[in-house]
């Protein structure tokens, strides 16, 4: 009975932890959606009265002359009672004009967001938010566009906060209607394999061996444990599956009842404070038929605000006087327009009604904003599949191995296990890509010492110093194992891995980034490189190629969950915390691999020669090993560093892309890699040679980065990025297969170790080099040129890689 309460209990804390944390993130991303909407709402008042101050001061008047200042404050606030406060600065930051409570001192981050508007880095308007207050900006501009001050609208987040903690206690309860559903399925699918693992051991089918080559390692053993534990492990996830899909479907839901009335009371304000200005321009004796300049008033707000899908006025006979956007001609095509949803607001005169204006909303804008955010929680939901498969995994095993009648020495194999490595290299890896989808935009926000350097350029260093540590790293991380150990070098590895993380927190320019991103590298070198060979000594020889890569597959895992889940944090929690995330992540991994990993026990005869400097000039001098680094692996390596990772978030951002949308747009490369690696590389591989699909592969990742090249925007990089992860997926493993032939045929005395130690510092070496050329292309040129060079040199070394690699080998056969 013992058996089955443990691996049960553990069974409910898998999933109580799994429902947490879909909770958990999605009330972040929630809280950051609300956030969002009141800023835009806020946005709509600061700018409306920026306008009107405008319209002073191009009459020649000051700041501090416009009389009626009060008065236009005070029409601001009337439109949503619950603001605090509007006030005026001038360029100093002196406040002149005050509408509610008197600051008692400007917020440094505001002062801080109003000089960089002020310098053109950002826009006209911004957002912040503190604990107690969110303050939206907006730049007042002359016709000549000059700044002369800003208008601070500052709105308690009282009501944010209400509203937040009501979707937390929704989401705990569906949470827990869930997690209660999943704990008792679980325990059935955990009751129905007990009477099976009971025969496996009365079997007598375990095998020692098996247990610590780790199974979940190698997907073809035979042992009835492993095939056992397997089978579990799928049968969970698809309970794990089902449950996270239907607590995705209860978020969506309440998402949408939440943040559809946002949506609607921005356009609520635009049509009030439309209405309002007409009525002001009535009650001067201009006749509601004779306003003057009414389309280029309409064209400000559509312009600013895409939810608009037209604007118009009526009269009190309900004839159009004037429109703009897809309004039609007349009153009975207006409202419903083009799919909109009009909303009429009443234009009085001496309490009498003259006119109405009337607002289209845009009912597919609204459908998209809440689509983007079901896509987040999409997001959030496949992460936390991937991790429950890897923590499940894991889990399967150790009920498998507890389940069954073991000798001591076969419990003490099944411990040491290589299988177990998976969690803990999964959580170091995810702890380390948690950054991957902003860091450039934190490069890019940071103060840059250098004389001279071009901030392209300097965003690119600590990217390179990073590649650059890891390719130095790495052939001292593979001397390093016969003096500390596997375990004990993951141990070392985890130190500097963890400080460059608490060193990113306080990194304030780019030569600190720099030399915490080098010392990142270090870390992630040694600490996979333990991995790895820990793994190896205890997978036989003639499986080692499998091994590698389910190995290499843990880690694209860990950088999908890390980078998709990074963004999401970022955009909620700021990169501070998200760094401290990490610290976290990087020391449980550290934790848990001297809790899980063993002494280091290689198998006899498995040996293998460390590589060595000496070992790339073996490589330098194998044709077929030379083109295929020059035609394949170095430019799809070129492409990760150089497009993935800097290219992409700045691209993105440049266009108005959020850290989180960055984040999705990167995570779908590695999901397709993930899931359709070994999918797309068995479908073609019957048709077509190893060869002809990794140069295919290269030719169409390098082609599509034309695409975001000629046409720069978020769903052209986007497409670009999935376009070449299908590309990418059709190579990683194809490319592995054919270098392993090659040194097999062409070095079979020397091994494989030495030659794939070699192909990965060559390529580490080619992507920092890409890397450096894109910036210096982005800063003489522009970001999308930098693409488009990228894109077409990945592409021409595709093709002369499949033009030239007949010749080559034909030329190796005769000589042979």
């Amino acid at each position: 009975m013992r058996r089955f309460v443990r691996p049960a209990l553990a069974l409910s804390l898998l999933v109580v932890l799994l429902t947490a944390g879909l909770a958990g993130v999605a009330q972040l991303k929630f809280s950051s959606f609300l956030s969002e909407s009141i800023n835009r709402r806020l946005e709509i008042v600061a700018a409306t009265s920026a306008r009107d101050f405008g319209a002073a001061i191009d009459l020649g008047l000051s700041l501090d002359e416009v009389a009626n200042g009060q008065a236009i404050l005070d029409r601001a606030r009337k439109h949503d009672p619950s603001i605090e406060a509007v006030y005026v600065i001038d360029l100093d930051g002196k406040v002149l004009h005050v509408g509610g409570t008197a600051p008692s001192a400007i917020d440094g981050e505001t002062l801080e967001s109003f000089d960089l508007a002020l310098k053109g880095v950002t826009g006209p308007d911004w957002g912040t938010e503190s604990d107690e207050v969110l303050r939206s900006g907006s730049l007042i501009q002359g016709s000549f566009r000059q700044p002369v001050g800003a208008i601070v609208v500052e709105y308690p987040t009282t009501e944010m906060r209400g509203q937040t903690r009501s979707m937390a206690g929704r989401l705990a309860i569906n949470g827990l209607v869930v997690a209660a559903g999943l704990a008792v399925f679980g325990a059935v699918v955990l009751g129905a394999f007990r009477s099976r693992l009971a025969r496996v051991g009365s079997e007598g089918s375990v095998d020692n061996a098996d247990l610590s080559s780790g199974g979940l390692l190698d997907p073809e053993s035979d042992s009835a444990t492993e095939r056992t534990s397997r089978l579990l492990a799928v049968s969970i996830s698809l309970l794990l599956l089902v449950g996270v899909t239907v607590f995705g479907v209860l978020i969506v839901r309440e998402f949408n009842n939440a943040l559809a009335p946002e949506l609607e009371r921005r356009a609520a304000l635009i049509g009030e404070t439309i209405s309002d200005d007409t009525e002001r321009a009535v009650a001067v004796g201009i006749p509601i038929d004779e306003l003057v300049g009414v389309g280029e008033y309409f064209d400000v707000f559509l312009n600013e605000f895409p939810e608009l899908d037209y604007l118009a006025i009526q009269d009190d006979q309900g004839q159009i006087l004037y429109a703009a956007g897809t309004a039609g001609p007349d009153g009975d095509t207006l409202l419903g327009t083009s799919g909109a949803t009009g909303y009429g607001f009443s234009v009085r005169n001496e309490s009498r009604e003259v006119g109405t204006v009337v607002v289209g909303v845009d009912s597919g804008f609204v459908r998209s904003r809440l689509q983007d955010l079901a896509l987040d929680v999409v997001v959030i939901l496949i992460v936390a599949l991937v991790i429950a498969f890897e923590v499940t995994l894991v889990l399967s095993r150790r009920i498998a191995t507890r389940s069954v009648q073991l000798p001591a020495e076969g419990h003490s194999a099944a411990r040491s296990g290589a299988g177990d490595i998976r969690i803990v290299l999964f959580l170091f890896v995810v702890g380390e890509e948690l950054n991957k989808s902003f860091l450039p935009l934190l490069i890019q926000g940071a103060d840059n010492p250098i004389p001279g350097l071009d901030p392209n350029v300097a965003i690119s260093l600590p990217i390179v110093a990073y590649l650059l540590t890891i390719a130095v790293a790495s052939p001292i991380a593979g001397r390093l194992i016969d003096r500390f150990g596997d375990r004990g070098l993951f141990a070392i590895g985890v130190v500097p891995a963890a400080l460059s993380h608490l060193g990113m927190v306080f990194a304030d320019n780019v030569i600190q980034i720099i030399g915490w991103r080098s010392l990142t590298g270090v870390g992630y070198a040694l600490a996979t490189i333990a991995a790895m060979e820990y793994v190896l000594d205890r997978i036989p020889s003639d499986k080692r190629a499998k091994g590698i890569g389910v190995f290499i597959a843990v880690i694209i895992g860990g950088t999908f969950a890390g980078t998709a889940l990074g963004g999401i944090l970022a955009d909620r929690l700021g990169y501070d915390v998200v760094f401290m995330i990490s610290l976290g992540l990087v020391m449980l991994a550290g934790v848990l691999g001297l809790r899980v990993m063993r002494q280091r026990t290689p198998m006899k005869g498995d040996g293998a020669e460390p590589f060595s400097m000496r070992d790339i000039v073996v490589v330098l001098k194998q044709p077929s090993l030379v083109l295929l680094m020059a035609g394949v692996t170095i430019p799809m390596n070129v492409l990760m560093a150089a497009f993935l990772w800097y290219l992409v978030p700045l691209t993105m951002a440049s266009v108005g892309s959020s850290a989180s949308e960055i984040a999705r747009a990167l995570m779908v490369y590695y999901l397709v890699i993930l899931l359709g690696g070994p999918l797309v590389t068995k479908v073609a591989e019957r048709r077509v040679g190893n060869w002809v699909l990794v140069g295919v592969g290269s030719v169409v990742s390098g082609a599509v980065l034309l695409l975001p090249a000629l046409s720069p925007s978020a769903l052209t990089v986007s497409l670009a990025v999935l376009v070449a992860g299908i590309g990418h997926a059709a190579v990683r493993g194809p490319q592995i297969a054919l270098a392993l032939d090659i040194a097999d045929t062409e070095f079979p005395e020397g091994g494989r170790g030495p030659i794939l130690g070699a192909m990965r510092s060559l390529e580490r070496l080619g992507s920092l080099a890409g890397l450096l050329f894109a910036a210096m292309l982005a800063a003489r040129f522009d970001l999308t040129v930098a693409i488009g060079a990228i894109g077409v040199a990945g592409a021409v070394a595709g093709l002369i890689y499949l033009v030239a690699r007949p010749l080559v080998r034909s030329k190796e056969v005769a000589d042979a």
